[in-house]
């Protein structure tokens, strides 16, 4: 695939453990520069942990984790701040300060991270909540917005230091159908205008695949799969399909790891 001749994000035989659990088993995969790639897979197979490997809060007990050519888990303190300054992320719970304003929650970066005066940062701000749908709600607080509107509030802030990547974790969770409709117009809409990188964490497969360039399915340890929605689609690996069908058999187990009964009892 001529994408991944430029990745934006490489990984490379990653293993990461939770303290004796093992994670990752030797991972590799590619995020392409300029598109939206879902990961995917069971609960369980480490899909949020990839984005925190990513953003340098975990470190792999092995390999490397390169975006944009950095090694992340190589990198010194004041360097990973710099990287990070790069990306956007969306939480799942939006993550909002319930004490601040619509406004100043978009506003909060800008602050931290730059020196820009008040009428430059208003000007942005009122932008990147025009983008979102919501530069009417700019003086209204958290709580008074559904969960969808918090969401895209969210994405304002994500996006207010014009990053060239944006990490969502499970953006769809809990949206109406409009909700979800609006959410997913938006993570498309954004990613062209703004020329970004994508990383979309999401158990609503469908949904996601929609508007997915390429994919990354986790699944027992290792990337299960990679290539685009189409590919994933036809593909004819058991695992592939027990995952795009919700097939309760197959080669994901239902019953975590245990030794046998017998000798528990």
């Amino acid at each position: 695939m001529s994408e991944l001749l430029d990745p934006f994000i490489t990984v490379e035989n990653v293993v990461f453990r939770r303290e004796r659990r093992l994670i990752y088993d030797g991972i590799s995969a590619h995020v392409p520069r300029g598109k939206i790639t879902a990961i995917v897979g069971p609960s369980g197979a480490g899909k949020t942990t990839l984005l925190r490997l990513i953003g340098g809060q975990l470190i792999p007990g092995s390999g490397d984790i390169k975006v944009d050519g950095l090694v992340v888990n190589q990198l010194k303190r004041k360097q990973l701040f710099e990287l990070r300054k790069r990306m956007g992320v969306l939480f799942q719970s939006g993550a909002l300060f319930g004490e601040l304003s619509v406004f100043d929650n978009v506003a909060f970066p800008l602050r931290v991270h730059t020196e820009l005066d008040d009428d430059l940062i208003r000007l942005v701000v009122l932008m990147k909540l025009e983008a979102v749908g919501l530069r009417g709600a700019f003086d209204l607080m958290p709580y008074e917005l559904s969960g969808g509107m918090q969401r895209r509030v969210a994405l304002a802030r994500a996006i207010a230091l014009d990053p060239e990547m944006i990490m969502y974790d499970e953006p769809f969770v809990g949206q109406d159908p409009i909700g979800l409709g609006v959410l997913l117009a938006l993570v498309k809409r954004l990613n062209q205008a703004l020329d970004l990188t994508s990383i979309v964490v999401s158990h609503d497969l469908k949904e996601t695949l929609s508007i997915a360039d390429h994919v990354i399915m986790m699944a027992n340890r290792v990337v299960a799969f990679e290539g685009t929605p189409q590919a994933m689609r036809g593909s004819e690996d058991r695992l592939v399909q027990q995952f795009l069908n919700g097939s309760p058999d197959g080669p994901v187990s239902f019953h975590y790891s245990a030794p046998p009964l017998l000798e528990v009892v």
